[in-house]
């Protein structure tokens, strides 16, 4: 019974007590364009060299597959 008295007085005080008001930031991460996430399977050894590759070049591997994406279609 005295558990009971101290957790309906922790409760009681809980609901009391003002809350805080949690404000959450949005992150705009491309103002120009949509994105989408878009994933896909990869051989796993070429995907080694790719990160590698990437860290070489101080790239991200988003804008490298980016670019080649748009200079691949731009060759049609």
């Amino acid at each position: 019974m005295e558990k009971n008295k101290s957790i309906s007085s922790l409760i009681n005080k809980a609901l009391t007590k003002p809350q805080k008001v949690t404000i959450q930031k949005e992150k705009v991460i491309n103002t120009e364009n949509e994105e989408v996430q878009f994933s896909f399977y990869i051989e796993k050894p070429l995907l080694k060299q790719f990160k590698l590759h990437a860290t070489e070049m101080d790239d991200s591997m988003k804008n490298i597959i980016t670019t080649a994406l748009k200079n691949y279609l731009n060759k049609k």
